[in-house]
């Protein structure tokens, strides 16, 4: 019988010694970093597993449709390095632009951002995000949950947006002004080892359900703003206004500053659309991936 227990007891603890502990030092970008990855936009045999820990997944199927490559850099290399003298890194982003970010021990936060407008009308603009929008937590374990409300406005006036987008309104306004605002929960919901293209890794799977609204306001002459938010999904081909809800699921390391592999799910958090994975194909900075280790 003590046998019985001591074994037990011994297959628990080592269990839980299976599951990794991330620190910001681990995988916070730090200037001088490239971040490459690439994206699989019709992965197959790619599953979301149920929560729980001591998993395997295998995404060896992962095919890099495209592929991309950030630099973290030094803040003063922007071009709106002005606009944020708080700021410590300097991120390209995902879809171009400059990300102006703070990053401290306990999280990794853009602060601001500069380039083409949230409408993808064509305006280059600079904006601060109030409060900060975080993209990673530390210390992450199995089990953590996080929440993060941001929210981001850009004023222009009409006549120095691009093309004649707003001349089909019934009303026209002097100025526009774009309101985004996110409301996102974050849970470390599975723990294990992942397989994808290249190389084996020791993981967290962070659960990511983001909740974004995107309106719309004008101001005529010395009115107030007056939401147009309705009017304008009538009337302009403005397909990112309105309200829309972001599943994905993260897979994080303690070995790497790219994340591993995120699936964009559909609403629901159950359908695989895309997968966009650490590129090993290139030879990275950061540390070699685990060894696989075998389950319990």
């Amino acid at each position: 019988m003590k046998h019985i227990l001591l074994t037990i007891l011994t297959f628990s603890v080592i269990g839980l010694s299976a599951q990794i502990t991330i620190q910001g030092s681990d995988y916070f970008p730090q200037i001088g970093d490239t971040l490459r990855t690439a994206t699989d936009a019709a992965p197959v045999g790619i599953n979301i597993t149920a929560p729980g820990g001591n998993q395997t997944w295998n995404f060896s199927s992962l095919q890099a449709g495209f592929s991309l490559e950030r630099i973290v850099q030094d803040v003063a290399d922007g071009d709106a390095a002005a606009d944020y003298p708080n700021a410590n890194q300097l991120f390209e982003q995902v879809e171009g632009g400059e990300g102006y970010y703070q990053s401290d021990e306990s999280s990794y936060r853009i602060i601001g951002f500069a380039g083409s407008d949230p409408l993808g009308q064509g305006l280059e603009i600079s904006a601060p995000f109030t409060p900060p929008y975080v993209e990673r937590w530390a210390p992450l374990n199995f089990f953590d949950q996080n929440f993060n409300q941001s929210a981001l406005t850009v004023a222009v006036a009409a006549d120095d947006i691009p093309g004649n987008i707003f001349d089909d309104l019934p009303i026209s306004p002097d100025s526009i002004r774009v309101r985004v605002a996110t409301d996102r929960t974050d849970l470390v919901d599975a723990w294990g080892t992942l397989t994808i293209p290249g190389g084996t890794y020791d993981v967290l799977r962070e659960k990511r359900t983001e909740f974004r609204e995107v309106r719309l306001d004008a101001r005529i002459g010395p009115l107030a703003w007056t939401d147009i938010t309705d009017i304008a999904l009538e009337f302009l081909p403005i397909d990112e206004l309105g309200v829309d809800t972001m599943v994905t699921y993260t897979f994080w390391s303690n070995s790497a500053k790219e994340a591993i592999a995120v699936i964009n799910s559909d609403p629901t958090g159950t359908q695989v659309e895309t997968v966009t994975f650490k590129s090993d194909d290139i030879i990275s900075s950061v540390q070699a991936p685990a060894a696989s280790k075998p389950q319990l």
